[in-house]
């Protein structure tokens, strides 16, 4: 009986550290385990009634299908096949957020109170909450960062505060990364497949990246791109402890009022489950390419398409350098220009945006007239309709017409807006729109971000509902204005942006 059952604690602990966030270790304590199974047995009815209420979650299975010439890439696709996720294991992820929490939570009260008097309380406590926020994992910091760019859903301040979040990447070790090809390839990978520098070139929340070469008759410079261990489970019990909280969330008037917090949960969970399949950003590299073949400008890595599966992703490898690397001023107004132009290509042409080009994913081709455009992980289609809302607000902003920019806005609300609130509104735009003529809409006066920010900002605090895809593409023009404004501070961004926007087709 006591073997049994050592056998089987040891069974639960496994268990137990592969939901644990990467780089975190646990110790097993007498004290550490019955605070842990206290804290399980409080979480229990909860979980039961969740494990009632949930649906499982789905995880994917490869199968064959037929390829198109148009889509070179992949001859796999998800077949999904319910593979629940155990409210025990939420239980369990629920006690270690709980109690990496809970001081933050309790003192946040205090400081509170004591920021009127003393605003640098706020500050440390905010840098403890980031921090604190950091250690829980990659999909909580991924949910944070969705949330610092939603201002139509949260306070401003807040999602200032957020937006300073930084996470360390978590490594993982070599040969875990050896672990995980010999699974896609077979054990002899290294002599028939693939050769890999052991140093990764860089980590993120979902996996890391090694510099390589393809072993054969025409064998090619790679850079291989390697899933962190466990990480899709891991993503499933985040996304299920989160559902959970927002169905809690959803039954508080307060809240419910405001928020829709099980459809903040689904968007979210939405664009962090194609992140973890690398069969995702395959696909999303080639229609890139599809989409800019026609410019030698912009460039993305070719997939290797036999080498790529769900937890590998095999492209060639693109020489260039950092895009913020010293270059001259004219040249760096070029480039700006060139992104700027990419990007507004993707929106209102292509109608499928990269929403995630940052500096890091940005590089200068060796010749230095290109740009090298990484990580398509986080990219999405936008449907004519919210390509025609986002070409008449536009055309509404850049003509001054507040009132109608206004106007479009509560016409294309998820919901009724409150009639008290229809006027403040409509004047609190029309002032946005008569500040951003004022400045001429050049970056170094009022970025569009910025214009954006406020929109949205007014949007929160009049109740007005707006399309989640809306404020995805405006989280995708922060993050390029700021590449833009690193390049030229002094880009007039309408006098490039405006022949796009009025040739947009939707």
């Amino acid at each position: 009986m006591m073997t049994r059952n050592v056998r089987r604690f040891g069974s639960v602990r496994r268990q137990i550290a592969r939901l644990w966030p990467s780089g975190v270790r646990i110790r097993y304590s007498g004290t550490t385990c019955y605070s842990l199974a206290t804290a399980a047995v409080g979480l229990l009815p909860a979980g039961v009634a969740f494990a009632q209420h949930a649906g499982p979650v789905h995880s994917a299975v490869r199968t064959e299908v037929q390829t198109t010439n148009e889509w070179p890439v992949t001859s796999q696709r998800d077949e999904v096949k319910p593979d629940g996720v155990g409210w025990w294991e939420v239980a369990l992820r629920g006690c270690y957020f709980l109690l990496g929490t809970a001081p933050l939570m309790l003192t946040a009260p205090f400081a509170w109170a004591l920021s009127f008097a003393f605003p640098e309380v706020a500050d440390r406590w905010w840098h403890w909450a980031l921090l604190v926020a950091g250690s829980q994992g990659p999909i909580f910091v991924k949910l944070l960062q969705w949330a610092a760019m939603r201002v139509d859903l949260f306070p401003a301040f807040l999602c200032r505060r957020l937006s300073n979040l930084h996470f360390n990447a978590p490594q993982h070790e070599w040969n875990e990364t050896a672990e995980a090809l010999a699974k896609v390839f077979g054990p002899d990978w290294n002599t028939r497949v693939l050769r890999l520098e052991k140093t990764p070139l860089g980590s993120g929340c979902i996996a890391q990246v090694y510099k390589g070469e393809t072993i054969g008759k025409d064998p090619k410079r790679v850079a291989v791109k390697v899933v962190h261990p466990a990480v899709r489970r891991r993503a499933e019990v985040d996304v299920e402890l989160l559902r959970y909280c927002a169905a809690l969330m959803d039954q508080l008037p307060m809240i419910r009022d405001v928020l829709n917090a099980g459809e903040c949960v689904d968007e979210f969970a939405s664009t962090v489950q194609p992140q973890i399949d690398m069969r995702a950003e395959a696909l999303n590299l080639w229609k890139f390419r599809a989409n800019f073949l026609g410019n030698a400008k912009i460039v993305f890595p070719q997939p290797v398409e036999a080498l790529t599966s769900e937890t590998i992703l095999v492209e060639e490898y693109e020489d260039g350098q950092p895009v913020l690397n010293e270059l001259d001023d004219s040249h760096r107004r070029k480039l700006a220009r060139l992104g700027v132009q990419a990007f507004l290509e993707m929106v209102f042409n292509h109608h499928f945006v990269h929403g995630d080009l940052h500096p890091g994913n940005v590089l200068v081709s060796s010749d230095g007239d290109s740009l090298v455009l990484l990580d398509a992980g986080i990219a999405f289609t936008i449907e004519p309709k919210q390509i025609r809302d986002m070409r008449d607000l536009f055309q509404a902003i850049a003509r001054g017409d507040g009132q109608k920019a206004g106007s479009l806005l509560i016409e294309r609300s998820k919901s009724p807006v409150e009639e008290e609130k229809v006027e403040n509104f409509l004047t609190s735009i029309s002032n946005i729109v008569s500040d951003v003529h004022a400045s001429g809409l050049r970056l170094e006066r009022l970025g569009i971000a910025d214009i954006l920010v406020d929109v949205l900002s007014t949007c929160y605090e009049c109740s007005v509902k707006l399309d989640p895809k809306f404020a995805t593409i405006v989280a995708s023009i922060f993050v390029a204005e700021g590449l833009g404004r690193l390049l030229d501070p002094n880009m007039d961004i309408l006098r490039i942006a405006m022949p796009v926007i009025l040739r947009a087709s939707g």
